[in-house]
């Protein structure tokens, strides 16, 4: 299953200005950040419980709508 990670990717440039930046906050490299951003691979739960500490998120439907939201398939509308 695929997240649309857009809304957590404005967060982070919300609050860290890069994607790089909250790769150090967060204590992991930044291309693994970019491969989980881009569905490659998953978060784990401590990453998403630490990422939700640095964000300074306060609400469970925040969260949720950061990190699991899912991501639309366009159908393909061929003839």
């Amino acid at each position: 299953m695929e997240y649309n990670f857009d809304k957590l990717k404005g967060k982070i440039k919300e609050m860290y200005g890069t994607q790089n930046d909250f790769a150090a906050a967060i204590e992991m490299a930044p291309n693994t950040l970019s491969a989980k951003l881009n569905n490659q691979f998953e978060f784990s739960s401590n990453e998403i419980s630490k990422a939700i500490e640095l964000l300074e998120i306060n609400s469970v439907e925040e969260a949720w709508n950061l990190f699991f939201t899912k991501k639309v398939e366009k159908n393909s509308t061929e003839k």
